[in-house]
């Protein structure tokens, strides 16, 4: 079990580098539990996926196994992965089912809750004297950390292509929701789970 050193405070007593470790770790032990968990299967359910919602040819590159890795790390989160296509001065948006794949468990969407919860728990277990409030505030500063991963990550999974049919050109652009990936991922998730699990941390 990952331990976290006593760190650094502010002012209000919350762990900012406990905060911004814990909530790393916990971003990068999510993403990776998930992403090895299906690592197998995710080329092949792909190609159908990508096929049915975007009608593309079949000679387009996929993009990495490590990007939908991400995908699915951010639908546990409930964030709606989006296609955008542009073609002859158009632009469409569809989501992409990738809950509806042979990529996706339902067991997915505790991930980055029990990954939270340990992480706000661990980061509040360093902070002496607790009452359930500074419990939870010490808890959900693994936000610091995790909150930045989660919105540098939309961009880094961020997929894009540009293709040619019939003399038309055809770009799109596949990834997590921006402003969704920036609220539930960053803040909602880290906040709540991570604030409870300080809270836990108090009781103890």
């Amino acid at each position: 079990m990952v331990q976290f050193s006593q760190p650094s405070q502010s002012n209000s007593g919350v762990p900012i580098v406990g905060g911004i470790i814990g909530g790393a770790v916990a971003y990068l032990v999510g993403i990776l539990v998930i992403f090895f968990a299906k690592s197998g299967v995710i080329q092949n359910d792909l190609a159908q996926s990508l096929g049915q919602v975007g009608q593309l040819s079949g000679d387009v590159s996929l993009p990495g196994a490590w990007q939908v890795g991400g995908w699915i790390f951010y639908a546990a989160h409930n964030v709606e992965i989006t296609m955008d296509i542009s073609t002859a001065g158009r632009s469409m948006s569809q989501s992409l089912p990738v809950t509806n794949g042979l990529i996706w468990e339902p067991w997915f969407l505790v991930v980055p809750v029990v990954a939270l919860l340990i992480a706000g728990f661990l980061v509040a277990s360093t902070v002496p004297a607790q009452t359930a409030t500074s419990g939870f505030q010490a808890g959900a500063s693994v936000v610091l950390g995790y909150g930045l991963l989660a919105v540098v990550g939309v961009f880094l999974t961020e997929w894009e292509l540009s293709i040619s049919q019939l003399g038309t050109e055809v770009s799109a652009a596949v990834g997590p929701s921006l402003v969704p990936g920036a609220i539930l991922v960053g803040l909602v998730y880290p906040i709540v789970a991570g604030g409870i699990g300080g809270i836990a941390a108090s009781r103890t």
